[in-house]
């Protein structure tokens, strides 16, 4: 009976538990495999030793990010989803296992998986994801600042510009890092200096001053076509670890290899934290300008500016690019480049490719990049380029209104004087008589010129000085140390930064602040004037330019100081100019120049915040239809002005004057109009108009009047209406020497033969059906080539 029962109990229980209700439930969490998820990016640092530029990094449009995920027992998934920060970035049926994910943007990512079926869905833990970016946009907003408190805050404004040069190498002697810049009181900051590859001149003006400058170079530019642009250097821009980094959005430190360090690493943390700022890479410089001359080819500008749209697209920190073309026509670092013809359609052209380039990156990016240039200001460099036209795919020019005078030759004057010293003669100061077209150098002589060719006011920007420039041995005329005569500086002899403050003007001297010879930066001006109970602050009322004298130790330094920078704000005040910009932020002390430039274009003390919504306010527009500068008209004539005149808003005033004296305007519309008599010379014709909230536009156009009657003897021509005596033209073979033309000396050459022939420097060899003349010592070896650096190209003898 026993066995019976258990096997009828053992039946009943397995029917039970066959027909019994299964108990379902939704799949088991899933757990993300491990990976490294904290070293993403767009751009990845491949090495932090010196490599060319091309082999230092790498960059993509896409980050792609495996991922998988285990699920060890439980019921199974019909569906998985990957979902990053709140969205469903991946979804597929099943349990899946693994996907890969496609990233834009950086950032700090949250990423969980998530199995579900009919009765429910589980989730994994939170996995974080760092993507970095050269926005920073994986960077804290929260870079440790190590601002000289001295800066007082300005809170800019967007019809302003205020702006500063940052360089690269300025984290080494001068320890300044980008902690230390007061972005708060910057609209703009240029970043010098990028250079250009190869091409002309082959960097030449960078060799001399620079070996190791220019050998790095040589390195960054290897396997790049000729004028590709690149880092010049990596290390500091990159890798270095000056001042206090930058830290990611996981709360870690950058670390070795990653971006955020570096001074770009810098620059990025500080753009996200103050989204006002713009930066931009500029481009050139005095000893990197060599390239630029082989523009006038576009198949060299068409490797520069896709080179550019890549730099862009791999360093997303800047906001465009600034050319620093030093300079358009010649009269730069290297004495042989240059084409005054050629050059000035070069860069028209050059603005109107990047132009287009930087649009296309608009709209692919869905923002502003900036177009601008640093230009030089005097007559001659103006002269060569058509600004005007070229303005048409600008922002903003960057007037470099200082280096007027300096210790390069031993006249002293002021190196970024606003008008002409009373030492100047009128004729020497307007470009006038003996000086006809070859006005002084001043601020005032250079916007004149720029306006008159058309160059709208508000892209025009003013340069402040943050350092000085200085004789030794000056001789006082009348004491006055202005328009005298000093030591030429060009070594740590005679440099007038020797002395208590022991620098010696070339070697860094962090004392002194005296980086190079007959240079001082304000800072070390400061430092002088503190050693030096002698040496007394100057000013000059009609230049608007201030300077510091030593008598006793007959030293002169010209600079600029806040007296001296908030009359430049006056200045551009009333000409509806655009701001103002320094050279370079690490040399100003206490604040006293940058806290100047805010007060001159009246910004007012507070925190930059352009967060809300702020209407900025254009100048008025001017299109000047007579008279024109080419016609020439004759002494008594009456000649007609019209402009066409208009505002987004309304004009309010227009008044136009001709050499100073205000005219009668007639209204019709928006065109306005007047008359005047000529007179004998230049007469010129100036409109200014503003609007109702005051901005102010001005345009200039001059003719000539001649003398009525005026007949020119043989020999002579009319030249700003005067008979002018024509200048000696000698024929060919022979050259003007003291007013007379004489014969050129005939110069035989000597047959080089490579191996043989020891060349002596100023010496003439011909090679190969050429003729160059020696220099630098070119031994045995060096053959003779147009691009050596051992050799000058030249006619043969009775070539």
């Amino acid at each position: 009976m026993k066995s019976i029962f258990l096997k009828s109990s053992l039946k009943l229980a397995m029917v039970a538990a066959i027909s019994a209700p299964v108990l379902a439930a939704a799949p088991q969490v899933p757990s993300i495999a491990w990976a490294d998820y904290s070293k993403l990016g767009f751009v990845t640092i491949n090495t932090d030793a010196i490599v060319s530029y091309k082999d230092m990094y790498t960059r993509v449009d896409v980050v792609e990010v495996p991922v998988s995920w285990d699920v060890w027992s439980g019921d199974k998934a019909t569906k998985w989803e990957v979902e990053v920060n709140g969205e469903i970035m991946m979804s597929g049926s099943g349990t899946g296992k693994s996907t890969v994910l496609s990233f834009t943007e950086g950032g700090l990512k949250d990423m969980v998986v998530r199995l579900c079926n009919a009765d429910g869905c589980s989730e994994s833990a939170t996995t974080e994801l760092l993507i970095s970016d050269t926005d920073g946009s994986h960077l804290k907003a929260d870079l440790p600042m190590t601002t000289d408190p001295a800066n007082t805050l300005y809170a800019q404004q967007k019809d302003n510009i205020v702006g500063t040069y940052f360089v690269e190498w300025g984290v080494y002697g001068r320890k300044y890092n980008v902690n230390d810049i007061p972005v708060n009181n910057l609209t703009h900051i240029i970043y010098g200096f990028i250079p250009i590859c190869g091409g002309t001149g082959d960097n030449k003006s960078l060799l001399e001053p620079n070996p190791s400058g220019h050998q790095l170079l040589k390195k960054m530019c290897a396997g790049l076509p000729d004028y590709s642009v690149v880092i010049h250097d990596t290390w500091a821009a990159l890798n270095s670890s000056y001042g206090q980094p930058a830290t990611r959005l996981d709360g870690k430190k950058v670390g070795s290899l990653e971006i955020g360090k570096g001074t770009y690493g810098g620059l990025m943390a500080l753009k996200k934290a103050n989204p006002h700022i713009k930066i931009l890479p500029s481009i050139g410089g005095w000893t990197l300008s060599d390239p630029f001359f082989g523009f006038t080819e576009k198949a060299n500008r068409d490797v520069f500016v896709a080179s550019t749209k890549e730099f862009l697209k791999t360093w997303k920190f800047y906001d465009g690019i600034d050319i620093d073309w030093e300079f358009p026509g010649g009269d730069g670092a290297n004495a042989s480049l240059g084409d005054p013809d050629k050059d000035g359609p070069a860069y028209i052209a050059l603005m109107q490719e990047l132009r287009v380039m930087l649009d296309g990156l608009e709209a692919e990016y869905g923002r502003k990049y900036e177009l601008t240039s640093a230009i030089g200001v005097g007559y001659d460099k103006i002269e060569d380029v058509d600004y005007g036209a070229a303005s048409q795919y600008m922002d903003n020019i960057f007037m470099m209104s200082y280096d007027f005078y300096g210790a390069w030759g031993p006249n002293t004057g002021h190196q970024t004087g606003i008008y002409c010293g009373a030492h100047i003669s009128a004729d020497k100061c307007n470009g006038t008589g003996e000086f006809a077209g070859k006005p002084e150098y001043t601020l005032d002589n250079a916007t004149k010129l720029l306006l008159a060719q058309g160059v709208p006011a508000k892209k025009l920007v003013v340069g402040a000085a943050m350092y000085a420039r200085g004789w030794q041995d000056v001789v006082a005329e009348n004491g006055n140390p202005i328009g005298a005569i000093g030591s030429h500086i060009d070594s740590s002899e005679g440099s007038p930064f020797n002395g208590s403050l022991g620098g010696d003007g070339t070697d860094v001297n962090e004392a002194a602040w005296a980086w190079e010879a007959g240079i001082m930066d304000y800072r070390g001006v400061l430092k002088f004037l503190e050693s030096n109970p002698n040496a007394i602050i100057g000013w000059d009322e009609i230049a608007k330019a201030s300077f510091v004298w030593d008598e006793v130790s007959s030293t002169l330094l010209t600079y600029d100081t806040p007296r001296s920078v908030l009359a430049k704000g006056e200045y551009l005040k009333s000409l509806g100019l655009g701001g103002l910009f320094s050279w370079e932020i690490d040399g100003d002390g206490n604040g006293d120049i940058l806290n100047a430039m805010n007060q001159a274009v009246n910004n007012p003390q507070g925190q930059t915040d352009w967060s809300g919504n702020i209407i900025t306010n254009e100048a008025p527009s001017i299109s000047i239809a007579s008279p024109s500068g080419s016609v020439v008209h004759t002494e008594g004539d009456t000649a007609q002005f019209s402009a066409l005149i208009t505002d987004d808003k309304s004009v309010a005033t227009v008044d136009v004057t001709v050499n100073g004296v205000t005219k009668t305007v007639t209204q019709d519309a928006t065109t306005y109009s007047g008359s005047f008599v000529v007179t004998v010379g230049s007469n010129t014709v100036i409109f200014k108009a503003t609007d109702n909230e005051g901005a102010l536009s001005q345009k200039t156009v001059t003719i000539t009047g001649n003398a009525k009657g005026l007949v020119c003897e043989e020999g002579s021509s009319v030249v700003n209406g005067e008979c002018v005596v024509d200048p000696v033209v000698c024929e060919e073979g022979s050259s003007l020497v003291d007013g007379k033309c004489v014969a050129d000396e005939v110069v035989s050459e000597t047959p080089f033969v490579a191996g043989s022939t020891k060349a002596s420097n100023g010496e003439v060899y011909s090679y190969q059906g050429l003729c160059y003349e020696a220099k630098n010592s070119p031994g045995i070896w060096e053959v003779p080539t147009a691009t050596s650096w051992f050799w000058i190209p030249m006619a043969c003898a009775g070539s």
